[in-house]
């Protein structure tokens, strides 16, 4: 097991590598450090690599220093922008709640203002996208957008500059064909058993200490754990940025069927974080008892086989039509800057929560 003053050092040192963008050198430098830290505590590694679409963009105003970013894969191309139509999806209210856990109904909103600023002549979407704190909240996106029209997502600050005072705002935006890898670390060589499935998300935005690093940190701990019992394949999905797309290229081409799926989502042991949690399983009242005592109850999904009744990547698994937990949850700082491990984390509700887990996980695997 990871020792229990370790699980603190996993998320100051996925931090340190950020920003975790997928392809960025911080993301490379994790797909490193992970591999490298699984080899030498005994896992078998194999990278499963897939091809993606990197987006890269340049926004940019002559006239004013802003906190903003373009929508991944909302243009391409250059131009120059003046005549914006505003929207405001602050205050942590319930579209804000979509974009993090749902992310169809961003992509709702986003197609909808898109047709209402071209019918109005607009050239672009200015939009607030920020936590309760102001901080600016990057969105999740996929290639399979394709409106070809800029959305810019801003902090409070700057969206009341830009109110203000009108401004030329140029862009240059590119898609280029990369390659990245997810990992799966094995337990055993060979086994007839069906393994226990463990899987957790590795990329996303700034720095990511609570929404990422955590869950890095107790799959890891509790991978190890239940691997004395039963056997494990630990997946380190990339990628979950762009519409989940690496473990939606892990599952496709994952033949196995697990025994069950433990999946760990964002933002597990930050401080004062809302949890949700989805769970299908004939032993899901043992379950609720372990998860309980980190304050979150698991709900039974009205149909397992269903996308639509899971949060985050456990959508990715649900055709596998097996036990599956998932945990996941939202946080002030979930998808800003302001996401490092001295705000949102500490070493004993971490700890907790791999105690719990590790209880829960067999639990899962008793049906």
């Amino acid at each position: 097991m990871v020792h229990e003053l370790d699980v603190l050092q996993v998320v100051k040192k996925y931090e340190s590598l950020s920003p975790h963008r997928t392809g960025g050198v911080g993301n490379t430098n994790v797909l490193t450090w992970l591999n490298q830290y699984l080899e030498l505590t005994g896992w078998n590694i194999t990278n499963h690599k897939f091809e993606y679409k990197h987006y890269d963009s340049i926004l940019k105003s002559n006239n004013l220093s802003f906190k903003g970013m373009l929508l991944y894969y909302s243009v391409i191309g250059k131009g120059k922008l003046k005549k914006p139509l505003f929207y405001s999806i602050s205050d942590y209210n319930e579209i804000e709640n979509g974009t993090q856990l749902e992310d169809q109904n961003i992509d709702i909103l986003i197609s909808e203002l898109t047709k209402t600023a071209i019918a109005n002549g607009n050239d672009c979407v200015i939009i607030e996208s920020i936590s309760k704190f102001g901080d600016l909240c990057a969105i999740n996106s996929s290639v399979n957008l394709k409106i070809n029209f800029p959305i810019i997502l801003v902090d409070r600050e700057t969206y009341i500059k830009f109110i203000k005072k009108n401004q030329l705002i140029s862009y240059d935006a590119s898609i280029n064909e990369r390659q990245t890898f997810n990992i799966i670390a094995k337990s055993y060589v060979q086994t007839e058993q069906s393994p226990l499935v463990i899987t957790t998300p590795i990329s996303g935005w700034f720095t990511c200490a609570g929404e990422r690093g955590c869950g890095i940190a107790i799959a890891l701990a509790v991978a190890k754990e239940i691997s004395k019992y039963h056997p494990v394949d630990l997946v380190f999905a990339n990628g979950h940025e762009l519409g989940y797309q690496g473990a939606y290229e892990f599952v496709g081409d994952y033949k196995t069927t697990p025994k069950a799926v433990l999946h760990l989502g964002s933002c597990l042991a930050n401080i004062d974080s809302e949890m949700i949690s989805i769970c299908y399983s004939k032993n899901i009242k043992n379950i609720s008892i372990e998860l309980q005592k980190l304050g979150i109850i698991p709900q039974a999904p009205i149909n397992n086989r269903l996308e639509e009744c899971w949060v985050g990547e456990s959508k990715c698994w649900a055709s596998k039509n097996v036990p599956m937990l998932s945990i996941a949850g939202e946080h002030p700082y979930f998808h800003t800057s302001a996401d490092v491990m001295q705000s949102v984390t500490n070493e004993k509700l971490l700890v907790d929560y791999v105690k719990y887990i590790i209880k829960a996980a067999l639990a899962l695997m008793d049906t």
